[in-house]
C-alpha cells in the first residue's frame, strides 16, 4: 500500500483477501479494494480513496511474482457529534443519513446526507426541521463532523375545508393531501361530511 494508508498494513492486507501466490483477477482485485474502503469508512476515514492500483516486478524473488501496489489516501479521522435531536439516537441520525456510507465524503455527498435526514422529519410531521453538517479539523489527520438539528415543533391536522370540491370524496382529497405532506401519522381519522374534514390527531 502506497500513500496514506489510514490504518495498519496487515488490517487493509486482511481486508483484501488476497494471500500471496493467489492468482489475481480484476474483479478480484476490484473487490478487495471495495472491502479495504469499507474497513477505512469504519474505522471513520469517511474521505477515504483507494486505488488505483498498479502491478509491480517482485525484485528479491528473481522476477518470477508481481506486486499488487494499492494507492490509498485515507484523509482525515473523522469523528460524527449529532446535536439537538430528540426524535432518534445519534446513532439512529448516522443511519438515516447512510453515515459513514460507502463512497468518499465530498460536498455533494454530505449535502445528500443532510437531505435524507430532513426528508425523514418531514416525514414525520417536522416541517420546519432544519439540518446543517460542518466538518472542523481539531488535530493534524483528525476531524469533527457537526451535525446540529433544529427539530421545530411537529405540526398536526386537524381539520381540512374543501370549499367547491365536487370532483372526489373528501377521503379522496384527504389521502391526496396526506400524500402531499408525507407521513403525517393521524390516530383513527374521523370524517365530517358538507366537506370539512376533520382529523382527529393523536397524541
Amino acid at each position: 500500500f502506497e500513500g496514506r494508508p489510514g490504518l495498519p498494513p496487515r488490517l487493509l492486507q486482511a481486508a483484501m483477501e488476497l494471500p500471496r501466490g493467489t492468482p489475481l483477477s480484476r474483479d478480484a482485485i476490484d473487490e478487495g479494494m471495495d472491502r479495504v474502503e469499507t474497513l477505512l469508512r469504519a474505522g471513520g476515514y469517511l474521505r477515504a480513496v483507494v486505488g488505483p492500483m498498479r502491478m509491480d516486478r517482485d525484485r528479491g524473488n528473481g522476477g518470477a511474482f508481481k506486486v499488487l501496489v494499492v494507492q490509498i489516501d485515507s484523509g482525515p479521522r473523522t469523528r460524527i457529534v449529532v446535536r439537538g435531536a430528540t426524535r432518534f439516537t445519534a446513532r439512529e441520525i448516522q443511519a438515516l443519513a447512510g453515515l459513514p456510507g460507502t463512497r468518499a465524503l465530498d460536498t455533494a455527498a454530505l449535502r445528500d446526507k443532510v437531505a435524507k435526514i430532513e426528508a425523514r422529519y418531514r416525514r414525520l410531521g417536522f416541517l420546519d426541521v432544519s439540518v446543517t453538517a460542518v466538518e472542523e479539523p481539531v488535530a493534524p489527520g483528525r476531524t469533527v463532523l457537526q451535525v446540529t438539528i433544529v427539530e421545530g415543533e411537529r405540526l398536526r391536522i386537524t381539520a381540512i375545508d374543501f370549499q367547491g370540491a365536487h370532483a372526489h370524496s373528501a377521503e379522496e382529497h384527504v389521502a391526496r393531501v396526506c400524500a402531499a405532506v408525507g407521513e403525517v401519522v393521524v390516530s383513527e381519522p374521523q370524517v365530517v361530511q358538507r366537506g370539512v374534514v376533520d382529523l382527529l390527531a393523536g397524541s
